[in-house]
């Protein structure tokens, strides 16, 4: 089992070319329409969720477990966040009119009960008639057709995560050669997959994974060994689609009012009801 509190302590230093992959600034905006404020940010990171509200006139607060993401929201910000864990927030019942779990809160997790408690807690600390809102991230569906072509995600929605990583490290023809030897295809088929992929992929998407690349290259600058942040990341995680998501709710026994797609998240909407105790 990956140890995560030292997966984002090491991957502190990189998370600013990465950030806005998935719960970003558009999905954000999008999202307003369900806000009230106060507003808390449950794994806010670096603190650009935490900003992006504070420019849209919101007050918001935000929380997160690791002290290296504090410390960088502090210098690259100006953000003072809290160090917290999402399951063991440090305010009473009601405090928020709407929670944002962020995405990799819950969505690199499988242990249901875990996921559990920071839903409930979630909830504590929102105020009746108020909505928590939970983000899992999702690929761009051109991408998602590549990686489970590739068998970065299975027929079973399990997403090789430390597999994905190591690809995107490697040049566009070495990437060609994992695709055409492992999957036993043509060297004519396996070079117009991923020509047609990148061809009509957003620009969005083309920045993502340019980033990507930008933030392995720093990693390789600076570190002794570069890949220990490779190995540090977990080797399986669930890829949950809207309708896993919903049937995860399910089985928690945690009301769903709704799931809203956008390209690089999929959110859940809980609305706390006033017998919620």
């Amino acid at each position: 089992m990956a140890d995560m509190a030292k997966y984002w302590e090491l991957w502190s230093p990189y998370w600013t070319y990465i950030e806005e992959n998935f719960l970003d600034s558009e999905s954000i905006q999008k999202l307003t329409t369900f806000m009230k404020e106060p507003v808390l940010v449950v794994g806010g990171g670096q603190g650009l969720l935490v900003e992006k509200l504070q420019q849209g006139g919101f007050h918001v607060d935000g929380v997160d477990s690791e002290s290296l993401m504090i410390e960088y929201a502090k210098k690259r910000r100006g953000i003072k966040l809290i160090e917290a864990d999402g399951a063991n927030l440090p305010f009473d019942d009601g405090t928020y009119n709407t929670c944002i779990v962020a995405t990799g809160v819950i969505d690199l997790l499988e242990d249901e009960c875990k996921i559990k408690s920071i839903l409930e807690e979630a909830l504590r600390v929102t105020s009746n008639g108020g909505n928590v809102l939970a983000a899992s991230y999702r690929f761009h569906p051109k991408v998602e057709t590549l990686m489970r072509y590739i068998g970065l995600i299975t027929d079973q929605d399990v997403w090789c995560y430390r597999r994905t990583f190591e690809m995107m490290r490697l040049t566009p023809l070495e990437q060609f050669s994992i695709v055409r030897n492992d999957h036993n295809v043509s060297t004519l088929g396996a070079f117009v997959t991923l020509l047609r992929t990148q061809m009509f992929l957003p620009k969005k998407e083309k920045r993502a994974a340019q980033n990507w690349t930008k933030a392995w290259k720093k990693a390789k600058q600076e570190l002794d060994d570069p890949e220990m942040i490779l190995q540090i990341c977990p080797e399986f995680v669930p890829y949950r689609n809207e309708s896993k998501i919903k049937n995860l709710y399910k089985r928690l026994n945690i009301t769903l009012t709704r799931t809203l797609v956008f390209d690089s998240c999929t959110v859940a909407q809980f609305t706390k009801q006033k017998t919620f105790e």
